[in-house]
């Protein structure tokens, strides 16, 4: 069994086991869980993170009100202890589906409400995942569930698939061109070795794939990692576990607007979607796009729009973006009115541009 999944049982058990002697001796039971908000974010210096602060939402049996969200917490529970014992997976939208059928969820009702497509899904199932993450201190991909999102992974690494017993050689991570996606299999996965030295996180497909194309994974002895935007859970997850046990040197590759600006911010501190689980890699450098790019290179750039100019306002308010230099990030986003995408720099139509010169230029710069 995976390393990962081996303590998420663990820990599902034992809150199995709290609820039964509660059960047993006639107390009340209940969790108290952080609440997860920009607004109770705090810097922890120890782990140059940002984390959730003292903050706490009470669920208790004591209040009638929570007696729902208890039984769903207790519910999922046991769907997890079932799923990681059989080798079983769900995603986020069955689980509503499950709760329909299953006689020991028959008096938990979930919302259904309409999401992007009209359709209709578990809005409150996901916000039943995210608690039951905030006990166990993993996300949801470690016990079984799995959201539409997948990020891939290339380089200089060794994973054994820990749920697929025909497969039990471990699997070099650039054995195959373009990466392996980090899906249900791979994001249980045990870490065997790692022959590398540095991992890059990749906003961009285009930028990931051009990167293997080039050996980038080569040049600088790297294992690549791409986000596929913001980056899923398991992602993140996946580069802290190799950047941690491996020692390696961590850096991110973002667009050059508000929004891939945020995503290096919070690969780096946290978000406070995630800060319960401290997915960030808080020893990884920033290599870019920042906004002097945009004027150094003359690259080819678009307005700032409403949209981008309310977020960047939005993070400057944002704990995480007082430190001066992000701060002046956002700042002379404002002040120039433009924003790149990273495929900017294929002006003569070659994306090998940005392997070959502007990624060494910025990362001679960083380490000297």
């Amino acid at each position: 069994m995976s390393e990962v999944r081996d303590q998420v049982l663990a820990r599902a058990k034992a809150i199995a086991e709290y609820g039964v002697r509660q059960i047993e001796a006639g107390k009340h039971a209940g969790f108290a869980l952080p609440e997860r908000s920009k607004t109770n974010l705090v810097f922890d210096r120890a782990s140059n993170s940002y984390v959730l602060g003292p903050r706490q939402i009470v669920r208790t049996t004591r209040n009638p009100h929570h007696l729902k969200s208890l039984a769903r917490m207790m519910w999922l529970n046991k769907i997890v202890i079932d799923h990681i014992e059989t080798g079983k997976t769900t995603t986020l939208r069955d689980l509503y589906y499950m709760s329909q059928h299953d006689e020991d969820a028959a008096a938990i009702t979930f919302k259904r409400d309409n999401d992007e497509k009209g359709l209709k899904g578990a809005i409150d199932a996901t916000a039943l995942v995210t608690a039951m993450e905030t006990l166990y201190g993993f996300p949801h991909e470690a016990f079984g569930i799995y959201p539409k999102a997948w990020s891939r992974i290339f380089g200089k690494a060794e994973v054994q698939y820990t749920d697929l017993v025909e497969y039990t050689t471990p699997v070099k991570l650039n054995s195959i061109p373009g990466g392996y996606f980090i899906d249900t299999h791979l994001a249980s996965a045990n870490l065997v070795s790692c022959n590398a030295t540095s991992l890059f996180a990749i906003e961009k497909g285009a930028i990931f794939d051009k990167l293997i194309e080039e050996k980038w994974y080569e040049r600088y002895n790297a294992v690549l990692l791409d986000l596929g935007g913001t980056g899923p859970s398991a992602a993140k997850l996946m580069a802290k576990r190799l950047v941690d046990r491996y020692s390696l040197k961590a850096y991110v590759i973002a667009d050059g607007d508000p929004w891939g600006l945020h995503i290096a911010r919070t690969f780096i501190v946290g978000s406070a979607k995630t800060a319960h689980l401290r997915l960030n890699v808080p020893n990884a450098r920033f290599l870019g796009m920042t906004p002097q790019d945009i004027v150094d290179y003359n690259l080819t750039s678009m307005k700032l729009s409403e949209q981008d100019r309310a977020r960047i306002a939005q993070l400057l308010e944002d704990p995480r973006y007082q430190d001066p230099t992000w701060k002046q990030y956002l700042l002379d986003y404002a002040r120039l009115g433009k924003k790149a995408e990273l495929e900017a720099f294929s002006k003569s139509g070659n994306l090998a541009y940005v392997i070959n010169d502007y990624l060494p230029k910025k990362l001679e710069a960083i380490e000297n």
